[in-house]
């Protein structure tokens, strides 16, 4: 279905189910090094970056790590793709922008991704 959300943004949040699927489940990376796991999606507004690592698709809940505009405070936690999906930002010009998935992204280890 798609939500009034989804055409400010121009796409669906989440991929095919069937790429969904290939994510790792919550808590499946935790002996992994933070550089060593796998970013499997890229979510962005503005200068706010989500990076996916783990999901639960039952409560539609990820693990990655966020950076809302300053790497000095960026971290590793939970985000809820629900309240994601459902953010939209005022631009200065009047028009709203809502987080969109990096369409291009292909999985990558988090050491390679530029922060």
């Amino acid at each position: 279905m798609t939500t009034s959300i989804d055409r400010i943004r121009g796409h669906k949040l989440l991929p095919s189910d069937a790429v969904v699927a290939t994510w790792p489940k919550l808590y499946a990376t935790e002996k992994l090094s933070m550089s060593d796991k796998v970013v499997q999606a890229h979510f962005f507004v503005g200068s706010a970056d989500w990076w996916l690592v783990e999901y639960d698709p039952a409560d539609n809940l990820a693990f990655g790590y966020v950076c809302l505009g300053d790497p000095d405070c960026a971290e590793w936690g939970y985000f809820d793709l629900t309240e994601l999906g459902s953010v939209t930002v005022e631009h200065p010009a009047g028009f709203r922008l809502a987080v969109e998935r990096d369409l291009n992204w292909t999985p990558r280890l988090f050491a390679e991704v530029g922060r």
